[in-house]
Parts: structure tokens; sequence; C-alpha cells
């Protein structure tokens, strides 16, 4: 397995709102700084920033980053397919993943921060949890 990234969806000047879901097939960054970082097979727990702070998806990057050239404020991207796609309303709250090791909250200082281990498993087992609990809810 490649590396895992927390990856902000919207921002505290644009929020992500309660009622959004994403449905892309990529991610796109900011213009501050490619993703060199960031390769295929690496995941990302994609994050609701700005409003409702919840995790919302677990995707797998599928391509390298490459050049964006619909958004100046976004201008690179990576492809995505989803093991968990979430509304974010139906998303888990950061703080659920947040250890005494690490404030997530008051680490993030771009677009996207690499998780530990522990950090991930528990993103992981709360998102399938919510999964499951969001397809209960629409039978």
């Amino acid at each position: 397995m490649g590396e895992v990234w927390l990856k902000l969806i919207g921002s505290s000047k644009d929020p992500c709102a309660e009622n959004y879901a994403y449905d892309k097939e990529f991610v796109d960054f900011s213009k501050h700084r490619r993703p060199r970082h960031v390769h295929p097979g690496d995941q990302l727990v994609l994050y609701a920033a700005g409003g409702s702070k919840h995790l919302f998806a677990l995707a797998r990057v599928t391509s390298e980053v490459y050049e964006n050239h619909e958004y100046k404020d976004h201008p690179y991207r990576v492809n995505v397919s989803y093991d968990v796609k979430l509304p974010v309303s139906a998303g888990v709250h950061i703080d659920e993943i947040t250890t005494p090791k690490r404030n997530l909250l008051g680490a993030i200082q771009g677009s996207y921060l690499r998780l530990k281990p522990e950090e991930f498993e528990l993103a992981t087992s709360k998102l399938q949890k919510a999964k499951v609990s969001a397809r209960g809810n629409h039978t």
C-alpha cells in the first residue's frame, strides 16, 4: 500500500456544504504547491473542510498528478476510484479519528496531510460503518 492522505475538499473561505455529494472521478489540489508526494496506489480520505468537518469518502489514487486547466485555483489533479463514497452529511466527524497523539484539526496546514496508520485505520473503520448505516437508511 502507498501513502495515506487526508485531503481537504473546500476551505474555511469556501466550505464544503453538508448536503454535498462528491461524485467526481478526480480530486483537485490547490495552486499553492504541486502535490509531489501523491502517487497511484495512495489512499485519500476526503474531508469536508470549513463546514461540517466530516470525512465522507475513501478513495484510491489511480493516476499521477497532472495539470488541470479547468480551475485556475486548483491547477493539479489526480484520478481516483472509491472504496466508500457518502454524502457529506452521512460522514464521520474528524474528531472521531483524532488520536491522543495528534489533533488533526490543529495539524492541517495545507490542502492535504499525511495520515498516521492508526488514524487511517480509524477512518476506514468508521467510514465503512457509516456506509452500512447509510445503506440501511435508504432501503
